[in-house]
Protein backbone atom coordinates (compact mmCIF):
# COMPACT_ATOMS: atom_id res chain seq x y z
CA UNK A 1 0.00 0.00 0.00
CA UNK A 2 1.00 3.53 -0.30
CA UNK A 3 1.98 3.31 -3.88
CA UNK A 4 0.29 6.74 -4.94
CA UNK A 5 2.09 8.68 -1.96
CA UNK A 6 4.21 12.13 -3.14
CA UNK A 7 7.07 11.87 -0.64
CA UNK A 8 8.73 15.07 0.44
CA UNK A 9 11.82 16.87 -1.61
CA UNK A 10 14.18 16.01 0.62
CA UNK A 11 13.32 12.40 0.69
CA UNK A 12 14.84 10.30 -2.41
CA UNK A 13 12.38 9.55 -4.39
CA UNK A 14 13.10 5.78 -5.24
CA UNK A 15 12.15 4.99 -1.86
CA UNK A 16 8.36 4.44 -2.28
CA UNK A 17 8.87 2.70 -5.73
CA UNK A 18 11.52 0.45 -3.86
CA UNK A 19 8.99 -0.10 -0.94
CA UNK A 20 6.29 -1.10 -3.18
CA UNK A 21 8.55 -3.56 -4.90
CA UNK A 22 9.56 -5.13 -1.83
CA UNK A 23 5.90 -5.45 -0.82
CA UNK A 24 5.47 -6.83 -4.49
CA UNK A 25 7.95 -9.67 -3.01
CA UNK A 26 6.24 -10.56 -0.17
CA UNK A 27 3.33 -11.05 -1.90
CA UNK A 28 4.97 -13.54 -4.52
CA UNK A 29 6.55 -15.33 -1.70
CA UNK A 30 3.14 -15.51 0.40
CA UNK A 31 1.91 -16.77 -2.91
CA UNK A 32 4.47 -19.57 -2.96
CA UNK A 33 3.58 -20.45 0.52
CA UNK A 34 0.02 -20.71 0.01
CA UNK A 35 0.47 -22.94 -2.84
CA UNK A 36 2.90 -25.05 -1.19
CA UNK A 37 0.82 -25.51 1.78
CA UNK A 38 -2.52 -26.65 -0.76
CA UNK A 39 0.20 -29.25 -2.24
CA UNK A 40 0.79 -30.40 1.37
CA UNK A 41 -2.80 -30.31 2.19
CA UNK A 42 -3.61 -32.64 -1.13
CA UNK A 43 -1.17 -34.95 -0.67
CA UNK A 44 -1.73 -35.81 3.40
CA UNK A 45 -4.99 -35.36 3.18
CA UNK A 46 -4.06 -33.04 6.47
CA UNK A 47 -4.62 -29.20 6.33
CA UNK A 48 -1.29 -27.18 6.59
CA UNK A 49 -2.34 -23.80 7.95
CA UNK A 50 -5.10 -23.34 10.90
CA UNK A 51 -8.32 -22.49 10.11
CA UNK A 52 -8.24 -19.18 12.18
CA UNK A 53 -5.52 -17.68 10.42
CA UNK A 54 -6.54 -19.05 6.81
CA UNK A 55 -9.84 -16.36 7.97
CA UNK A 56 -8.04 -13.42 8.88
CA UNK A 57 -5.84 -13.29 6.15
CA UNK A 58 -8.40 -14.12 3.08
CA UNK A 59 -10.68 -11.03 5.13
CA UNK A 60 -7.30 -8.71 5.36
CA UNK A 61 -6.78 -9.47 1.53
CA UNK A 62 -10.71 -9.15 0.27
CA UNK A 63 -10.51 -5.84 2.29
CA UNK A 64 -7.36 -4.32 1.18
CA UNK A 65 -7.35 -5.82 -2.45
CA UNK A 66 -11.02 -3.26 -2.88
CA UNK A 67 -9.16 -0.27 -1.21
CA UNK A 68 -6.34 -0.22 -3.64
CA UNK A 69 -9.31 -0.50 -6.62
CA UNK A 70 -10.61 2.20 -4.94
CA UNK A 71 -7.32 3.97 -4.85
CA UNK A 72 -6.49 3.19 -8.17
CA UNK A 73 -3.42 1.21 -7.02
CA UNK A 74 -3.49 -1.02 -10.14
CA UNK A 75 -0.14 -3.02 -9.60
CA UNK A 76 -1.14 -3.48 -5.68
CA UNK A 77 -4.51 -4.52 -6.64
CA UNK A 78 -3.46 -7.31 -8.76
CA UNK A 79 -1.28 -8.91 -6.79
CA UNK A 80 -3.01 -8.71 -3.67
CA UNK A 81 -5.82 -10.27 -5.90
CA UNK A 82 -3.65 -13.17 -6.95
CA UNK A 83 -2.73 -13.85 -3.82
CA UNK A 84 -6.13 -13.88 -2.79
CA UNK A 85 -7.13 -16.73 -5.20
CA UNK A 86 -4.09 -18.82 -3.79
CA UNK A 87 -5.32 -18.47 -0.19
CA UNK A 88 -9.11 -19.10 -1.72
CA UNK A 89 -7.75 -22.48 -3.11
CA UNK A 90 -5.95 -23.38 0.05
CA UNK A 91 -9.12 -22.99 1.91
CA UNK A 92 -10.73 -24.75 -0.45
CA UNK A 93 -8.35 -27.84 -0.11
CA UNK A 94 -8.31 -27.11 3.67
CA UNK A 95 -12.46 -27.63 4.13
CA UNK A 96 -12.02 -30.64 1.39
CA UNK A 97 -9.98 -32.41 3.93
CA UNK A 98 -11.11 -31.20 7.18
CA UNK A 99 -13.08 -34.90 7.87
CA UNK A 100 -9.94 -36.67 7.99
CA UNK A 101 -8.40 -34.32 10.56
CA UNK A 102 -10.32 -35.68 13.56
CA UNK A 103 -7.59 -35.50 16.28
CA UNK A 104 -9.74 -34.13 18.87
CA UNK A 105 -13.25 -34.35 18.00
CA UNK A 106 -16.07 -37.33 18.06
CA UNK A 107 -17.78 -36.92 15.09
CA UNK A 108 -18.23 -38.58 11.77
CA UNK A 109 -15.62 -37.18 8.66
CA UNK A 110 -19.16 -35.83 6.69
CA UNK A 111 -20.50 -33.94 10.15
CA UNK A 112 -17.32 -32.46 10.77
CA UNK A 113 -16.42 -31.54 7.07
CA UNK A 114 -20.20 -29.75 6.94
CA UNK A 115 -19.41 -27.80 10.35
CA UNK A 116 -16.01 -26.78 9.27
CA UNK A 117 -17.00 -25.59 5.78
CA UNK A 118 -19.89 -23.14 7.83
CA UNK A 119 -17.89 -22.05 10.13
CA UNK A 120 -15.33 -20.82 7.93
CA UNK A 121 -17.70 -19.12 5.28
CA UNK A 122 -19.10 -16.97 8.68
CA UNK A 123 -16.22 -16.24 10.12
CA UNK A 124 -14.67 -14.93 6.82
CA UNK A 125 -17.73 -12.70 6.54
CA UNK A 126 -17.39 -11.18 10.52
CA UNK A 127 -13.46 -10.82 9.61
CA UNK A 128 -14.13 -9.12 5.98
CA UNK A 129 -16.60 -6.97 8.21
CA UNK A 130 -13.47 -6.37 11.22
CA UNK A 131 -10.96 -5.20 8.86
CA UNK A 132 -13.56 -2.70 6.78
CA UNK A 133 -14.78 -1.24 9.70
CA UNK A 134 -11.29 -0.66 10.70
CA UNK A 135 -10.23 0.38 7.91
CA UNK A 136 -13.21 2.92 7.13
CA UNK A 137 -12.62 4.30 10.62
CA UNK A 138 -8.74 4.92 9.94
CA UNK A 139 -9.54 6.54 6.53
CA UNK A 140 -12.52 8.79 7.75
CA UNK A 141 -10.05 11.35 8.99
CA UNK A 142 -6.67 12.29 7.35
CA UNK A 143 -3.74 13.12 9.74
CA UNK A 144 -4.74 9.37 11.29
CA UNK A 145 -1.41 7.21 12.31
CA UNK A 146 2.20 7.99 13.80
CA UNK A 147 3.89 11.16 12.50
CA UNK A 148 3.39 13.56 9.79
CA UNK A 149 1.27 12.38 7.04
CA UNK A 150 1.91 15.06 4.38
CA UNK A 151 2.32 13.33 1.28
CA UNK A 152 0.75 10.66 1.94
CA UNK A 153 -2.31 10.04 -0.44
CA UNK A 154 -5.30 8.15 -0.71
CA UNK A 155 -7.89 8.71 -3.59
CA UNK A 156 -6.12 11.99 -4.28
CA UNK A 157 -6.40 13.06 -0.89
CA UNK A 158 -3.34 13.85 1.05
CA UNK A 159 -3.02 12.82 4.63
CA UNK A 160 -4.12 9.43 4.29
CA UNK A 161 -1.70 6.52 5.30
CA UNK A 162 -2.77 3.65 3.93
CA UNK A 163 0.98 1.97 4.26
CA UNK A 164 0.48 2.41 8.20
CA UNK A 165 -3.28 0.93 8.34
CA UNK A 166 -1.85 -1.90 6.19
CA UNK A 167 1.24 -2.26 8.37
CA UNK A 168 -0.61 -2.57 11.63
CA UNK A 169 -3.91 -5.03 10.42
CA UNK A 170 -1.10 -7.05 8.78
CA UNK A 171 0.83 -7.45 11.54
CA UNK A 172 -1.63 -8.83 13.08
CA UNK A 173 -2.93 -11.42 11.04
CA UNK A 174 1.15 -12.06 11.17
CA UNK A 175 0.95 -12.88 14.84
CA UNK A 176 -2.44 -14.74 14.48
CA UNK A 177 -0.85 -16.99 11.58
CA UNK A 178 2.32 -18.08 13.55
CA UNK A 179 1.45 -18.41 16.96
CA UNK A 180 -1.70 -20.60 15.73
CA UNK A 181 0.43 -22.71 13.45
CA UNK A 182 3.06 -23.08 16.37
CA UNK A 183 0.20 -24.11 18.46
CA UNK A 184 -1.34 -26.51 15.68
CA UNK A 185 2.43 -28.12 15.41
CA UNK A 186 2.62 -28.51 19.28
CA UNK A 187 -1.12 -29.72 19.30
CA UNK A 188 -0.29 -32.85 16.76
CA UNK A 189 2.92 -33.59 17.82
CA UNK A 190 4.03 -35.00 14.43
CA UNK A 191 4.81 -33.59 11.34
CA UNK A 192 1.49 -34.14 9.36
CA UNK A 193 0.33 -31.47 7.14
CA UNK A 194 3.42 -29.21 8.00
CA UNK A 195 5.80 -28.30 5.36
CA UNK A 196 9.28 -26.56 5.79
CA UNK A 197 9.89 -25.14 2.29
CA UNK A 198 6.06 -23.21 3.19
CA UNK A 199 7.48 -21.87 6.40
CA UNK A 200 10.50 -20.15 4.53
CA UNK A 201 8.98 -18.51 2.03
CA UNK A 202 6.25 -17.67 4.26
CA UNK A 203 8.36 -16.03 6.89
CA UNK A 204 10.58 -14.36 3.91
CA UNK A 205 7.43 -12.75 2.35
CA UNK A 206 6.68 -11.60 5.41
CA UNK A 207 10.04 -10.60 6.16
CA UNK A 208 10.20 -8.72 3.22
CA UNK A 209 6.45 -7.15 2.75
CA UNK A 210 6.31 -6.19 6.60
CA UNK A 211 9.79 -5.62 7.37
CA UNK A 212 12.29 -4.20 4.93
CA UNK A 213 9.09 -2.40 2.87
CA UNK A 214 8.24 -0.23 5.78
CA UNK A 215 11.73 -0.51 7.22
CA UNK A 216 13.76 1.18 4.18
CA UNK A 217 10.54 3.77 4.74
CA UNK A 218 11.35 4.42 8.18
CA UNK A 219 14.99 4.86 7.51
CA UNK A 220 14.46 7.31 4.63
CA UNK A 221 10.92 9.05 5.64
CA UNK A 222 11.06 8.84 9.38
CA UNK A 223 8.84 11.81 10.39
CA UNK A 224 5.89 9.76 8.43
CA UNK A 225 6.56 6.13 9.45
CA UNK A 226 7.51 6.20 12.92
CA UNK A 227 5.23 3.76 13.84
CA UNK A 228 7.86 1.40 12.39
CA UNK A 229 10.08 1.50 15.60
CA UNK A 230 7.16 1.84 18.21
CA UNK A 231 6.99 -0.96 20.76
CA UNK A 232 3.94 -2.66 20.03
CA UNK A 233 5.15 -3.29 16.29
CA UNK A 234 8.19 -4.55 17.39
CA UNK A 235 6.57 -6.75 19.71
CA UNK A 236 3.84 -7.66 17.07
CA UNK A 237 6.71 -8.71 14.40
CA UNK A 238 9.20 -9.85 16.89
CA UNK A 239 6.91 -12.40 18.27
CA UNK A 240 5.68 -13.76 14.94
CA UNK A 241 8.92 -14.00 14.06
CA UNK A 242 10.20 -16.14 16.97
CA UNK A 243 6.97 -18.32 17.13
CA UNK A 244 8.13 -18.94 13.06
CA UNK A 245 11.62 -19.67 14.09
CA UNK A 246 10.29 -21.67 16.80
CA UNK A 247 8.06 -23.56 14.27
CA UNK A 248 10.76 -24.47 11.74
CA UNK A 249 12.82 -26.19 14.84
CA UNK A 250 10.34 -28.20 16.12
CA UNK A 251 9.18 -29.31 12.47
CA UNK A 252 12.81 -30.85 12.16
CA UNK A 253 12.84 -32.52 15.01
CA UNK A 254 9.45 -34.24 14.69
CA UNK A 255 10.75 -34.79 11.00
CA UNK A 256 14.05 -36.44 12.43
CA UNK A 257 12.08 -38.29 14.83
CA UNK A 258 9.48 -40.38 11.92
CA UNK A 259 12.86 -40.56 10.27
CA UNK A 260 14.35 -42.80 12.65
CA UNK A 261 11.34 -44.45 13.59
CA UNK A 262 9.62 -45.49 10.65
CA UNK A 263 12.50 -44.92 8.07
CA UNK A 264 10.21 -47.48 5.66
CA UNK A 265 7.69 -45.29 5.66
CA UNK A 266 9.50 -41.80 4.98
CA UNK A 267 11.19 -43.36 1.90
CA UNK A 268 7.61 -43.99 0.01
CA UNK A 269 6.38 -41.08 -1.50
CA UNK A 270 3.49 -41.61 -0.28
CA UNK A 271 1.74 -39.51 2.18
CA UNK A 272 2.74 -40.35 6.25
CA UNK A 273 -0.19 -40.25 8.42
CA UNK A 274 1.14 -42.03 11.57
CA UNK A 275 -1.77 -43.72 13.25
CA UNK A 276 -2.67 -42.90 16.88
CA UNK A 277 -0.67 -46.09 18.17
CA UNK A 278 2.21 -44.95 16.40
CA UNK A 279 2.16 -41.00 17.61
CA UNK A 280 2.43 -42.94 21.18
CA UNK A 281 5.92 -44.72 20.78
Amino acid sequence: MGSNDIPPSHIPLWIVPTSTALLGVGVVCWCVAYKLMTLETLRTHVYSMPVVALVVNVAWEAVYCFLAVSDASWLEATGIFVWLLYDINLVQATVLYSGETQDRFSLSPRLLHRLLRTFVAKTILVAVVCHWVIASWWLSKAGRGCGDKSGKIWQGLDGYDTTELAFWTASVCQLVTSVSSLSMLWRRQDARGASMPALIWRTAGSVAGLGLANGILWWYWPEAHCYFSQLPAILLNGTALVCDITYGYVLSRYRSVEGRQWPDKRKQGDAFVPTATERTC
